[in-house]
Formats: C-alpha cells, sequence, structure tokens
C-alpha cells in the first residue's frame, strides 16, 4: 500500500460560486423523479484504461458503457435521459461536444470546480469512510 497527501483543490472564486449558486436555483424545484433520469458519472475510474484520458478515450468509453445505462431507464422513462459530467478536457473538448450531439446525448449543464454537487462524489466519501474502518494489508 502507498501513502499520499491528497493535493488541495483550488478554491472557487467569485464568478464561479455565482455560476454554483445558479445552478442550485434551477435545479431547485427538482423532484426525485427529475433527478432519475440523470446518469451521473465522474473522475473516479470504474472503467479502467491505460494513460491519460483525452476526447478519444472518453468518446470510446461512452460508446461502450453508455448504452447498459441507457437499457435501465428506457422505456420506462417518457422523459429525456441527461448525462451528468464534470468539466474535465475530455468531456468538453469540441470533438467531445460534437460526438453528444451526433448521439443526442444531453449533457446536464454543469458548474465549473463543483464536484460536492456531484452525489457520486458524496457517495465516494461515505463509501471512503466506511472502509477506512479496516485494517486492509496487501501481505
Amino acid at each position: 500500500m502507498f501513502s499520499y497527501v491528497a493535493p488541495r483543490k483550488p478554491r472557487i472564486n467569485h464568478r464561479q460560486q455565482y455560476s454554483r449558486l445558479q445552478w442550485c436555483y434551477q435545479h431547485l424545484s427538482w423532484a426525485e423523479n427529475d433527478w432519475s433520469n440523470v446518469i451521473f458519472t465522474d473522475e473516479r475510474p470504474i472503467v479502467f484504461y491505460d494513460g491519460s484520458l483525452n476526447s478519444d478515450k472518453y468518446i470510446d468509453i461512452l460508446d461502450q458503457h453508455l448504452p447498459t445505462a441507457y437499457e435501465k431507464f428506457l422505456p420506462q422513462s417518457p422523459r429525456k435521459i441527461l448525462l451528468q459530467q464534470g468539466n474535465a478536457r475530455p468531456h468538453v473538448s469540441i470533438k467531445s461536444r460534437k460526438y453528444l450531439k451526433k448521439k443526442k446525448i444531453n449533457p446536464i449543464p454543469w458548474s465549473a470546480n463543483s464536484a460536492d454537487l456531484n452525489l457520486l462524489e458524496n457517495i465516494w466519501s461515505i463509501l471512503d469512510d466506511k472502509l477506512l474502518k479496516y485494517n486492509i494489508n496487501n501481505t
């Protein structure tokens, strides 16, 4: 096992604070049914890949794994399915945006530096806390 100190996350500036607040107000009235039409993603890879993530690899991952996620929603969901993704470069590149548009995948607008608004980040945090209670070693 290796240990390290997590890098400090940059503080958000006033423009980002305003953007996050606006995003929250816009989605404040969303009910559970609205949120159930969102496919959440995050940066912790459940899909493993070699090297660093770029637009091509990101598109390959979406091609391979989004159909499975969509099957869980359709046909019971008459509303359009939204994809929540961060603002990492591979997610917002011109190539990725063209791909999403061509495939009619609707990304939900997402504020920069807003990982804490992502439901999955909170789930990962809870899981990390629970795992810390166990003494794990690889011997």
